[in-house]
């Protein structure tokens, strides 16, 4: 066991890749299986929303601020 870090001990996990069980559900031009882009669609979707929201939060704290002509500097 390897400890993450909040300390606790999280156990090793080893993936073995079997190529032909892979492509039994073969779907696109790509070759990979069903299981395959369902874990790419959603981390695609995780990667959108966590920029979405760091382009929110980085946008919002200039709300209110103005520049030396009293222009507001964030936009909403």
């Amino acid at each position: 066991m390897s400890q993450d870090i909040t300390g606790r001990g999280t156990p090793n996990a080893q993936v073995v890749h079997d190529a032909e069980a892979s492509n039994e559900n073969t779907t696109g031009a790509a070759g990979g299986s069903l299981l395959d882009e369902i874990v790419h669609d959603g981390a695609q979707q995780m990667l959108a929303a966590a920029l979405q929201a760091e382009v929110t939060a980085y946008v919002e704290q200039f709300i209110g601020e103005v520049d030396e002509q009293g222009r507001s500097t964030g936009h909403r």
